[in-house]
Parts: structure tokens; C-alpha cells; sequence
């Protein structure tokens, strides 16, 4: 292989040989300097038995499937490196590679891209020094629908989950593919079919196998638009090799054979140096073998076998022509991980990725980030969309926290928790992590995962005008595994017991509190720490728990126990790596089907009708009108959200993302009375209501004059009945104290009506029963208090009088007094 045969004869062969290939014959090449295939020497199969099923392109013209059949294709047009060739209707993944057309002896110096379509409309670009989308440039990272794209080193790298990841070297125009293994068997283009085999890999876009380089390339060369069409490359090109005097041939396999030798020598099991060769020679006989373009050769090489996870790691210092400077505060890498450590704890890494990747990059045990090297003690900390530095210390709702290496340290773990479900199905779990999936069956929200106290599930079904959204139909809380303690939220605002039973409100026993907090919201509050606000007009569900439950709750609410690193936690104990795997995991009913693998599209892209108007609106968020909150919490990822959902549905998503966005706002003391100036969210109250932002209809009922009253400080926006009004729920209208019913024993009375009970007579005023006894007979036998139920200083009446009197009966019996019971005067026995 050593021996360097110049291979000139009288006549040259009617098919000029290519990669090294010797006419021997008119009509036959020998293809052993390289071990090259085919009848000219247009193939060189790599055997590497790690070499890892990369797609691999570089110096323009330099092409390796994924299979490892490495070819050498002169075209200067557009080309298919990859597409999805199962996919019937739209291709799930699209990539093609722009060659420059006017590119002439140095092909790593020429103009070159490549452009990534995928499902939802739309190019990325990704060009020498930048990346546009839809023709507008990025600032990586950048995330669009799945896809991540990011810039490590010299390298921008583009990673769809369950699909692939792409690295892009601009500056040299070498691109890299990695595909998961879902795609076995279903690519075509430049780069192959994907199924280990060599010999198919040549298939034409119109699916003829054929063993001609130049019949294969030139049927996936694509027409650029508003331009002429792109030359095809001649049958039976030459190789650049071909007029190359004899001396200088010489010193090209001189060099390319330097590949054979230490410190390559250690990789060759694993990548097979001799397609490299090939390419090597291909490429110095365009340029001349020296200069940078004998470093860029061998460096294709070197990552080749760091990908193949065999970094060559000091094979620069061998070369000393090839040393690479860095800025200051980095150092050259022959392997910087493709997933490498970061600040940001969310960061996920997927089988798809590239083993690792060269370039300028931070020393070991340093982190990268925001253009510098930090330790990981200085990492940054997020909170609400804001970043902080190490160290600071933020007051929190009911703890002090201070920033230490990316992690709130924080000095009390007694918080509550909230965890919420919005829009189209945009999760928030208690400890923060935002996340979204296409959830359209029924789920296990949050349940206790030591006791089985408790379990919150939400069923949900396809909506929206194309049936491609998913909206809450129910919401049901059980206890202790118990179906008789069920309750159901519809998506109506109706409320059932044990999965069948309507019930009024507001209702209360041992165990539940239920209440229509305003005319959006309906709550449940259980004796145990749990809090449900469900707001069915606007999609919005709301589930508040008390420290008591930190480190004891499982489902899409994640884990509540401060590390969003493990709220992916599914029912078998394992962290699932993606929101589909996850959200899928904690699906209550097997019998519902959905697919992980279908893509997320986003919906602005598949409702062009209402784009305008949901950017235009959602831009609210980041102007003026919220701006007091943005200190706060940053309207980033709530614009995100608003801008999808407003996208798939209009107005109703539009105004339950400025909803969801107010209502934290709240919680910072910053009240955005945003539905007055929108008018596609005014709110219209009922008559004799009034709108409020932060309301509660618990005190401002009849029914609470004479019925105690299970109110806390919890408030929603809503309408409810303005002070000195109470809601009479016979004539569902705000009245005045004097003119609300009295009830007493399940039946209604008209204000002024007079009745006769066992503790004499009574009259209905102002909502509640007056006794109309003498005052002598307010005089109670021995060991007997009066109960005339009037209010306590706190507003809430006291007891229940005679209505619910302790009798030995009633103790014999273990009989309970009804909530729904009023308040009766009269002479009763003392507490005890």
C-alpha cells in the first residue's frame, strides 16, 4: 500500500479511474492503493467497526453514507443529503446541502450551507458565520418547536429529540448527521439508506440502483430557486488527480500516506484510514499538497475517530504545522462533548448526539457560558424567565434563597406548592419545570406516592376548530382510593359526587370544601392541604399543596421536592427523557393511543389565518401594560405560550395566557387589570355583579348570614356581588342583606315570613332567623348558654345554636349536623 505507482501507460482508460485508481487496461482499473470498489474506483467502503453510522460531507465534494461508502461527487449544485423516504404525504426531515457553484481549486475556502425543512413550514438555514430562519437571522441557542440549535466551539449544532443531530463546521463547510434509530432503513439521498449495508447505497432519487457516482448524485441535485438550472457533473468525470504531474502525485500520497502512521495509527480499528486517503488525495491534488488544507484532511480524520468515541487527542503536536491558537481562557480539544456540562439544569442529552466535537472550548471542570469560562460554583441561578448571579439572595414568598453554583439554596423548605395546567396543555410542575406535550387522554396529575391519600386526575379530548388541541373536559380528585369519595369538575362548571351525583353550592363536610370562588373560578379545599382552582371557561386548572406534601407527590406535577432534575419521574421509577415519554408514562387508560413519534408542530405554522393576530396581541406581554411585572417574572415563555394557543384558537386561548400571566403577576403585588383594555377579554358581569381581580364570593352570599362559612384568604378574578351585597341564589342576583331568604330544614323563606321552631318562634330579616321571644325567655335553665347567632369579630357566626344541638341521642347515634344547617337561637348545652 506504501509502494506509490504513478500508473502512466500509452492509453488512457475509456473510464478515467478514480481514488486512487491505476489504469492497467483500457478498460480496467486497479483499485488496491486505496482497496476502492467498483469498476473505475468510485467507492471506498469504510469497514471501521466503530465508525458510528455518520453521515458525513466536507471539502465540498467529499461524501460518506451512513452505511460508510465514502464517494468523491464534483457537483456545484443544490443536493438531498437526507430525507425520510417512508414518510407517504409530508417528509418528516428534509436536508440538503448548497455546493458553490463557482468553486475552483481550494473547496474548503468556498461558499457553502446546508438547509433543514421539517414538518412545520419554514427553512433554517445554516450559512459560514450565521443561521436564519424564515429568512430572519437567529441568536443561538434558539429553540424552534423540537428543535434545539446551538453553537459549541466553531460549530453550530442542531438536535431534534427521537430524531438526529446535525453539526455544521461553516467555516470549512464540513457537516455531520447522526440519526436515532428510528430512521434504520427509511433514508435516502446523498447520504444513503441508513441499513449497514454498502452495497444498496447508491439509489436514485426515481429508485434505480445504480454504481455510477455521477447517475446518483446528479438525481438528488434540486433546483435553487429563482435561479438557472445547476449543471449536472459529466459521465465519466475525471478525478482531480488525473492532470496532476507526476512529482507532485507523488508528494500527494506521500503526504495522504502520513494516515498510516502514529498518532493515527491507534484509531485505524476503529475508522479505517483508507477512505481518508482517498479523500486526502482527492482534495491535495486540487489544492497542492501542503499549506492549511493538509491540516483540514487530516483533521477529518481525527473526527471521524472522535466520533467513533477514539479522540486522537495529541496528534496536532506530531503535526506542528496544523497546532491550533485559542482565545484566551480556552484551549484547542480534540473532544469537547456535544452534550457538555452546563448551568442550565434542564439540559437534556439524547442517544442521538455526536460522541464529541474539536474546537476552542473551556478547560476540564469549567462550564461555558455567556462567552466566557466560569466554575460551576458560579453558575447563574433562573428564576421566573430572570437570571442571578452566585451568590445573591432573593426574598422568597415564605423563605430566603441564595444563589449557590446554579441552585437556589433556600433557607426554609415550609412553601407551598402550585402546580398548573393552561392553554393547550402547558404544564407547570410544583417546582417550576414548564414543559408541554400532545396530551388528549386522561391522566394521573398529582397523587400522594407514600399514603395514597389523594389522586388528581385530568381527563382531556381533542378540540379547536381541526380537532388538533387538547382541552380539560374533567377534573377528578378522589381520597384514599375510595370512588365514593370522588369528585368530578366539568368542563361545564357543574360538580359531581362519587362520579354521579350533581351537587349545589357552595357544599362542605369533614372532608371537602366547595365553592364557585367568582363567576371563573370553582375551588375545592380538602381538611388534608390541598387546593383546587378550576377556571373550565379558560382552560385554566390551578393545584395547590401544603409543605405537609413536599417529597410525597408523583404524576405530571412532578416531585415537589425543590430539584426539577427529577420531576420527569415515571410510575416505574425511571426519568424519562422527553414531555411525550413522560406525559405518556402517567396516562391512566391504556386504552387512549398516542403517538411519540408524531412531530410538534407549531400551531402558527399549521393556522396561518391567525398569525398576525397572535402576534400582534401576544405582544402585549412585553410592552407597557405588563411592564411593572417584568422585574418580577419574565413574559418570555408566557409569550410563547400565548403566541401558540392564540395561534390554534383566538381570542379564548388570547386571553387565558394574559390570564395566566396576571394572576402570577399577583402574587408579586403587581395587579394588571388587563381585560379593560383589551376588549376581545372584557369580562360582562351579570347584572348587579361587578368585576374584580382579586375576589372572593365566600362572605358575599346569603347563604353565609346564616350558614358558617369555610373562607380563607384565597382569591380569582371574577364577578362577584360589590360590599353591603349578597348573591340571593333563588333569584341569582346581588340583593341587599334585607331581601336574601332565610333556610332553614332544606325549605326557603321570603324575608319577613315567620315560622314556628322548637326554639319558638322566628323571623326571617336579614337573611337569618330571628328569634321573637321575650327577653325574659332568653333567661337559659343552669348549666345552659344562649346562642343568639350573631356574628364574631372575624364576620363568620359562631356556632349553629339549637339547629344542631347535642343531644344524648344524637351522641348515642353518632349522628353529625349538616353543614347546609342555619343558625337556630336558643339554650344549648357548652362546648364538651
Amino acid at each position: 500500500m506504501r509502494s506509490h505507482r504513478l500508473g502512466f501507460i500509452a492509453e488512457p482508460c475509456v473510464f478515467p479511474c478514480l481514488n486512487g485508481g491505476q489504469c492497467v487496461q483500457s478498460e480496467s482499473c486497479d483499485c488496491s492503493l486505496y482497496q476502492a470498489t467498483g469498476h473505475r474506483c468510485q467507492t471506498v467502503p469504510n469497514p471501521g467497526f466503530e465508525r458510528e453510522m455518520t453521515c458525513r460531507s466536507w471539502g465540498q465534494y467529499n461524501f460518506e453514507t451512513f452505511d460508510g461508502l465514502y464517494y468523491h461527487f464534483p457537483g456545484r449544485c443544490m443536493y438531498t443529503l437526507l430525507r425520510d423516504c417512508e414518510e407517504t404525504t409530508q417528509a418528516s426531515i428534509v436536508i440538503q446541502v448548497h455546493n458553490d457553484p463557482g468553486c475552483s481549486s481550494a473547496p474548503y475556502t468556498c461558499h457553502r450551507s446546508v438547509s433543514l425543512f421539517l414538518p412545520w413550514e419554514g427553512e433554517v438555514r445554516l450559512h459560514a458565520t450565521n443561521v436564519t430562519f424564515k429568512g430572519q437571522s437567529l441568536q443561538l441557542p434558539h429553540h424552534i418547536h423540537d428543535l434545539q440549535l446551538e453553537r459549541i466551539s466553531q460549530y453550530v449544532l442542531v438536535t431534534q429529540q427521537r430524531g438526529f443531530t446535525l453539526a455544521w463546521e461553516g467555516r470549512s463547510g464540513s457537516v455531520y448527521i447522526k440519526l436515532s434509530p428510528e430512521f434504520v432503513g427509511r433514508t435516502c439521498g446523498l447520504c444513503g439508506n441508513f441499513n449497514a449495508d454498502v452495497q444498496d447505497d447508491l439509489k436514485t432519487s426515481y429508485g434505480v440502483l445504480t454504481q455510477e457516482v455521477e447517475m446518483f448524485g446528479n438525481s438528488w441535485a434540486e433546483a435553487e430557486p429563482h435561479e438557472a438550472r445547476c449543471p449536472a457533473v459529466p459521465s465519466g468525470f475525471s478525478s482531480p488527480c488525473a492532470a496532476v504531474e507526476a512529482h507532485v502525485l507523488l508528494k500527494v500520497e506521500e503526504v495522504c500516506a502520513m494516515l498510516l502512521d502514529p498518532p493515527f495509527q491507534s484509531c485505524h480499528d476503529s475508522v479505517s484510514p483508507l477512505s481518508y486517503m482517498a479523500s486526502c488525495s482527492n482534495d491535495l491534488c486540487r489544492s497542492g499538497p501542503n499549506g492549511d488544507v493538509v491540516c483540514q484532511v487530516f483533521s477529518e480524520y481525527a473526527r471521524a475517530c472522535a466520533h467513533a468515541d477514539h479522540p486522537l487527542h495529541d496528534w496536532r503536536q506530531h503535526i506542528p504545522h496544523c497546532a491550533k491558537q485559542c482565545p484566551l481562557g480556552l484551549q484547542y480539544r480534540e473532544c469537547i462533548s456535544c452534550c457538555p456540562a452546563s448551568c442550565n439544569l434542564e439540559r437534556t442529552c439524547i442517544d442521538s448526539k455526536l460522541a464529541c466535537l474539536d474546537g476552542c472550548y473551556c478547560p476540564d471542570g469549567l462550564i461555558y457560558e455567556d462567552g466566557g469560562c466560569v466554575t460551576p460554583s458560579d453558575c447563574p441561578c433562573e428564576y421566573h424567565g430572570l437570571f442571578y448571579p452566585s451568590g445573591q439572595t432573593l426574598q422568597e414568598e415564605c423563605s430566603n434563597c441564595t444563589c449557590v453554583g446554579g441552585v437556589w439554596n433556600c433557607t426554609d423548605y415550609s412553601c407551598p406548592g402550585e402546580c398548573s395546567v393552561t392553554g393547550d396543555m402547558y404544564f407547570q410542575s410544583f417546582d417550576g419545570r414548564i414543559y408541554t406535550f400532545s396530551a388528549t387522554c386522561q391522566y394521573v396529575l398529582a397523587k400522594s406516592h407514600n399514603s395514597g391519600k389523594f389522586t388528581v386526575t385530568i381527563q382531556n379530548a381533542p378540540c379547536g376548530d381541526n380537532l388538533d388541541g387538547a382541552c380539560i373536559q374533567s377534573v377528578n380528585l378522589v381520597i384514599d382510593e375510595d370512588p365514593r369519595t370522588e369528585i368530578t369538575l366539568s368542563h361545564d362548571g357543574e360538580v359531581y359526587m362519587a362520579g354521579q351525583y350533581r351537587i349545589s353550592l357552595p357544599y362542605s363536610d369533614d372532608t371537602f370544601h366547595i365553592q364557585e370562588l367568582s363567576s371563573m373560578f370553582l375551588q375545592v379545599k380538602t381538611a388534608f392541604g390541598l387546593r383546587l382552582q378550576y377556571s373550565w371557561r379558560e382552560f385554566r386548572l390551578y393545584l395547590q399543596a401544603d409543605e405537609l406534601w413536599k417529597d410525597d407527590t408523583v404524576g405530571l406535577c412532578g416531585t415537589f421536592n425543590g430539584n426539577i432534575q427529577d420531576d420527569f419521574l415515571s410510575p416505574s421509577g425511571m426519568i424519562e427523557s422527553t414531555p411525550q415519554l413522560f406525559g405518556h408514562a402517567w396516562r391512566v387508560s391504556s386504552a387512549c393511543s398516542t403517538s411519540l413519534s408524531a412531530p410538534q408542530l407549531d400551531p402558527c405554522d399549521t393556522h396561518q389565518q391567525t398569525v398576525a393576530y397572535a402576534s400582534e396581541m401576544c405582544d402585549v406581554l412585553n410592552q407597557d401594560l405588563f411592564s411593572a411585572c417584568h422585574e418580577y417574572l419574565s413574559p418570555t415563555s408566557f409569550h410563547q405560550q400565548c403566541r401558540s394557543d392564540t395561534c390554534k384558537c383566538g381570542a379564548a386561548c388570547l386571553c387565558s395566557a394574559l390570564a395566566h400571566y396576571a394572576r402570577h403577576c399577583r402574587r408579586f403585588s403587581v395587579i394588571v387589570d388587563f381585560r379593560s383594555q383589551i376588549p376581545d377579554c372584557a369580562v360582562t358581569c351579570p347584572p348587579t355583579m361587578r368585576y374584580g381581580t382579586c375576589v372572593s364570593s365566600c362572605q358575599r352570599r346569603c347563604s353565609a348570614l346564616s350558614v358558617p362559612q369555610h373562607c380563607g384568604e384565597e382569591c380569582e378574578e371574577g364577578c362577584v356581588c360589590p360590599p353591603e351585597s349578597f348573591f340571593n341564589h333563588r333569584t341569582h342576583t346581588c340583593v341587599h342583606r334585607s331581601e336574601c331568604p332565610c333556610s332553614f330544614l332544606g325549605a326557603d323563606y321570603e324575608p319577613g315570613d315567620v315560622i314556628m321552631t322548637s326554639a319558638g318562634v322566628q323571623l326571617c330579616l336579614n337573611g337569618k332567623l330571628v328569634s321573637q321571644t321575650p327577653d325574659s325567655d332568653m333567661l337559659c335553665p343552669a348549666g345552659q348558654l344562649y346562642q343568639n347567632c350573631t356574628e364574631g369579630d372575624d364576620g363568620v357566626l359562631s356556632g349553629k345554636g339549637v339547629a344542631c344541638e347535642r343531644t344524648c341521642e344524637s351522641f348515642l347515634l353518632n349522628l353529625t349536623c349538616s353543614s347546609h344547617e342555619p343558625c337556630v337561637v336558643g339554650c344549648t348545652c357548652p362546648p364538651g
